[in-house]
Protein backbone atom coordinates (compact mmCIF):
# COMPACT_ATOMS: atom_id res chain seq x y z
CA UNK A 1 0.00 0.00 0.00
CA UNK A 2 2.81 2.28 0.83
CA UNK A 3 4.87 1.97 -1.76
CA UNK A 4 2.30 1.94 -4.20
CA UNK A 5 0.90 5.66 -3.10
CA UNK A 6 4.08 6.36 -3.53
CA UNK A 7 5.24 5.01 -6.66
CA UNK A 8 1.82 6.41 -8.17
CA UNK A 9 2.34 9.83 -6.73
CA UNK A 10 6.47 10.14 -8.13
CA UNK A 11 5.58 9.01 -11.72
CA UNK A 12 2.41 11.77 -11.52
CA UNK A 13 4.89 14.28 -10.50
CA UNK A 14 7.22 13.45 -13.21
CA UNK A 15 4.17 13.19 -15.75
CA UNK A 16 3.59 16.65 -14.81
CA UNK A 17 7.06 17.77 -15.29
CA UNK A 18 8.43 17.53 -12.36
CA UNK A 19 11.92 16.64 -12.12
CA UNK A 20 11.30 12.29 -11.05
CA UNK A 21 12.34 12.14 -7.55
CA UNK A 22 12.81 9.06 -5.10
CA UNK A 23 10.07 9.79 -2.27
CA UNK A 24 9.64 8.20 1.20
CA UNK A 25 7.49 5.31 1.57
CA UNK A 26 8.82 5.19 5.37
CA UNK A 27 6.73 8.57 5.89
CA UNK A 28 3.21 7.15 5.16
CA UNK A 29 4.18 3.64 7.13
CA UNK A 30 5.20 5.46 10.31
CA UNK A 31 2.82 8.91 9.92
CA UNK A 32 -0.23 7.44 8.44
CA UNK A 33 -2.34 6.95 11.64
CA UNK A 34 -5.49 5.80 9.49
CA UNK A 35 -3.51 2.84 8.52
CA UNK A 36 -1.68 0.12 10.02
CA UNK A 37 2.20 0.62 9.41
CA UNK A 38 3.66 -2.72 8.49
CA UNK A 39 0.34 -4.13 9.41
CA UNK A 40 -1.10 -3.27 5.76
CA UNK A 41 -3.28 -0.09 4.72
CA UNK A 42 -5.12 1.57 1.59
CA UNK A 43 -3.78 3.62 -1.10
CA UNK A 44 -7.16 6.08 -0.54
CA UNK A 45 -6.06 5.99 3.32
CA UNK A 46 -2.16 7.10 2.54
CA UNK A 47 -3.54 9.71 -0.26
CA UNK A 48 -5.70 11.31 2.23
CA UNK A 49 -3.58 11.30 4.99
CA UNK A 50 -0.73 13.18 3.05
CA UNK A 51 -2.96 15.84 1.87
CA UNK A 52 -4.88 15.93 4.98
CA UNK A 53 -1.94 15.71 7.58
CA UNK A 54 0.94 16.79 5.87
CA UNK A 55 -0.15 19.35 3.57
CA UNK A 56 -0.26 17.65 0.54
CA UNK A 57 3.79 17.30 1.05
CA UNK A 58 5.53 14.19 0.60
CA UNK A 59 9.44 13.54 1.39
CA UNK A 60 12.02 12.59 0.11
CA UNK A 61 13.28 8.70 0.16
CA UNK A 62 16.85 10.68 0.99
CA UNK A 63 15.77 12.85 3.64
CA UNK A 64 13.22 10.10 5.38
CA UNK A 65 15.12 6.61 4.02
CA UNK A 66 12.84 3.42 4.20
CA UNK A 67 13.84 1.41 7.10
CA UNK A 68 10.83 -0.94 8.08
CA UNK A 69 11.75 -4.02 5.97
CA UNK A 70 12.50 -6.33 8.48
CA UNK A 71 8.77 -5.30 10.23
CA UNK A 72 10.21 -2.57 12.43
CA UNK A 73 7.86 0.54 12.81
CA UNK A 74 9.87 3.28 13.82
CA UNK A 75 7.93 6.40 15.41
CA UNK A 76 6.98 8.97 12.81
CA UNK A 77 9.32 11.99 12.70
CA UNK A 78 7.70 15.22 10.62
CA UNK A 79 10.27 17.74 11.03
CA UNK A 80 13.68 18.14 9.64
CA UNK A 81 12.60 16.08 5.85
CA UNK A 82 12.97 17.79 2.38
CA UNK A 83 9.98 17.62 0.71
CA UNK A 84 10.21 16.44 -2.92
CA UNK A 85 6.93 16.80 -4.30
CA UNK A 86 2.86 17.85 -3.30
CA UNK A 87 -0.52 16.89 -3.71
CA UNK A 88 -3.47 18.32 -3.28
CA UNK A 89 -5.99 15.35 -4.09
CA UNK A 90 -6.43 11.93 -5.76
CA UNK A 91 -8.75 10.51 -8.23
CA UNK A 92 -10.92 7.04 -7.75
CA UNK A 93 -10.82 4.85 -11.27
CA UNK A 94 -13.81 2.75 -11.39
CA UNK A 95 -13.67 -0.80 -11.54
CA UNK A 96 -13.50 -1.29 -15.38
CA UNK A 97 -10.20 -2.26 -17.18
CA UNK A 98 -11.13 -0.47 -19.94
CA UNK A 99 -11.21 2.96 -18.05
CA UNK A 100 -8.47 2.30 -16.16
CA UNK A 101 -6.39 1.23 -19.32
CA UNK A 102 -7.29 4.53 -20.82
CA UNK A 103 -6.63 6.60 -17.69
CA UNK A 104 -2.99 4.70 -17.71
CA UNK A 105 -2.19 5.50 -21.37
CA UNK A 106 -3.10 9.19 -21.01
CA UNK A 107 -1.98 10.20 -17.31
CA UNK A 108 0.74 7.25 -16.65
CA UNK A 109 0.82 5.38 -13.21
CA UNK A 110 -2.31 3.93 -11.58
CA UNK A 111 -1.87 2.69 -8.08
CA UNK A 112 -4.10 -0.64 -8.04
CA UNK A 113 -5.43 -3.10 -5.27
CA UNK A 114 -5.41 -6.81 -6.46
CA UNK A 115 -6.13 -9.85 -4.92
CA UNK A 116 -2.93 -11.62 -4.27
CA UNK A 117 -3.96 -14.93 -3.29
CA UNK A 118 -3.33 -16.44 -6.26
CA UNK A 119 -0.01 -15.10 -6.66
CA UNK A 120 1.64 -15.39 -2.52
CA UNK A 121 3.74 -17.98 -3.25
CA UNK A 122 4.43 -18.01 -7.28
CA UNK A 123 7.49 -19.43 -8.42
CA UNK A 124 7.57 -19.23 -12.32
CA UNK A 125 5.36 -19.85 -15.28
CA UNK A 126 2.41 -18.43 -16.35
CA UNK A 127 -0.38 -17.71 -13.87
CA UNK A 128 -3.64 -19.23 -15.46
CA UNK A 129 -6.42 -19.31 -12.02
CA UNK A 130 -6.26 -16.31 -10.93
CA UNK A 131 -9.01 -14.67 -8.27
CA UNK A 132 -10.24 -11.73 -7.82
CA UNK A 133 -12.35 -12.59 -3.97
CA UNK A 134 -10.63 -9.94 -1.55
CA UNK A 135 -8.19 -6.80 -2.83
CA UNK A 136 -5.52 -7.63 -0.13
CA UNK A 137 -2.04 -5.80 -1.87
CA UNK A 138 -1.45 -2.82 -3.46
CA UNK A 139 0.40 -2.54 -6.51
CA UNK A 140 1.45 0.14 -9.04
CA UNK A 141 0.35 -0.52 -12.25
CA UNK A 142 2.57 1.10 -15.20
CA UNK A 143 1.64 -0.12 -18.32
Amino acid sequence: WAFSTIGNIEGQWQVAGNPLVSLSEQMLVSCDTIDFGCGGGLMDNAFNCIVNSNGGNVFTEASYPYVSGNGEQPQCLMNGHEIGAAITDHVDLPQDEDAIAAYLAENGPVAIAVDATSFMDYNGGILTSCTSEKLDHGVLLVG
